[in-house]
């Protein structure tokens, strides 16, 4: 399962960040081009994966969860509802917009297995690990 690395919120991560997406963004598929996207956690348990998508506003059946060829996708849109002709806005610093997030997943996920569901905005979808890669005791044998 491929991982995106975390930014720490330093300025100079934040900086590189700022070029390392103007070069790297059309060529890196886990990061799509777009206005909203949306913030990931992954983690790992001892037969599973779990990925906490956060979507806030947004309901399920905005968002579109799919495997295809190892690849796990979720995509949607953040719609803006406003009317500008009867609305004055001083800031807007939410995003909005079509999004997309694109995890391979390889062999380490059972991919008939996979689950999603949402609440209060957290999307959460369970992966559970492959039957050869979960861990096993075996059991010595006194001959």
């Amino acid at each position: 399962m491929s991982l995106i690395h975390w930014n720490d919120g330093t300025p100079t991560t934040n900086f590189n960040r700022l070029f390392d997406n103007f070069i790297s963004r059309t060529q890196d598929e886990n990061w799509q081009s777009c206005h909203y996207c949306p913030s990931v956690d992954i983690k790992e348990t001892e037969d599973a994966f779990a990925i906490s998508a956060e979507l806030p506003g947004l309901d399920k059946e905005d968002v579109n969860v799919s495997v295809e060829e190892g690849v796990l996708t979720i995509s949607g849109e953040r719609k803006l509802e406003r009317d500008e002709e009867k609305e004055n806005f001083h800031l807007v610093e939410r995003s909005y917009g079509k999004f997309i997030r694109r995890f391979h997943l390889g062999d380490k996920v059972d991919h008939e297995s996979i689950a999603a569901g949402m609440d209060k905005g957290i999307l959460e979808i369970t992966l559970k690990k492959a039957a050869k890669i979960l861990p096993k005791q075996i059991e010595v044998q006194v001959k």
